[in-house]
């Protein structure tokens, strides 16, 4: 089975910023324990679509992540409501970037990332060659893990929320469930 994840980190030290967020959009979700700088979020709505509701209500830096393991992967930053940098890219059938990371504009938001990791490295997370590269690189996860994310895979509203619903709701520590 193929490893689907989507979620929002939240540039905060807490997780109430995440609680705040989802209660300004209005929306139920899950909110994360601050990690790195990064309070994760996972708000209720149509899966692997942005959440304008929630991109409306951010008062913050956003990063909206999302990941199909056969797929793609791709990514958003937002200060406050307005993207700044987006980044797409696909491997249904061939490699194809939709859409090149503006580096510049995401390194001035959050700091050096990836000019410190280098040539090499950054173009194995933004311009894998061939479907061997990706499946043995795996890009997105090279990407989270560079910026600091720890809560990212097999991640999404709807996988928590089933977990809830059968009890399971200890399943990652500390996570608050807003409604």
């Amino acid at each position: 089975m193929s490893e689907f994840s989507e979620s929002y980190q939240l540039r905060a030290e807490g997780s109430e910023a995440g609680i705040e967020l989802l209660r300004r959009a209005n929306l139920r979700g899950f909110v994360f324990p601050a990690k790195n700088g990064w309070v994760t979020v996972l708000p209720e709505g149509e899966p692997f679509v942005p959440n304008e509701q929630l991109v409306a209500a951010n008062t913050g830096t956003l990063l909206y992540f999302a990941s199909a393991e056969d797929h793609g992967w791709w990514c958003t930053l937002y200060e406050n409501n307005a993207p700044i940098a987006s980044y797409v890219c696909t491997w249904e059938e061939a490699i194809q970037v939709h859409q090149a990371l503006d580096i510049v504009s995401f390194e001035n938001a959050l700091g050096p990332i990836f000019s410190t990791l280098g040539e090499a490295e950054t173009r194995k997370i933004f311009n894998p060659n061939e479907i061997e590269e990706v499946l043995e690189q795996a890009p997105s996860s090279a990407f989270a893990e560079a910026v600091g994310l720890t809560n990212y895979q097999w991640l999404s509203f709807q996988y928590l929320l089933q977990d809830m619903e059968r009890g399971e709701q200890n399943f990652f520590e500390g996570v608050v469930f807003v409604e």
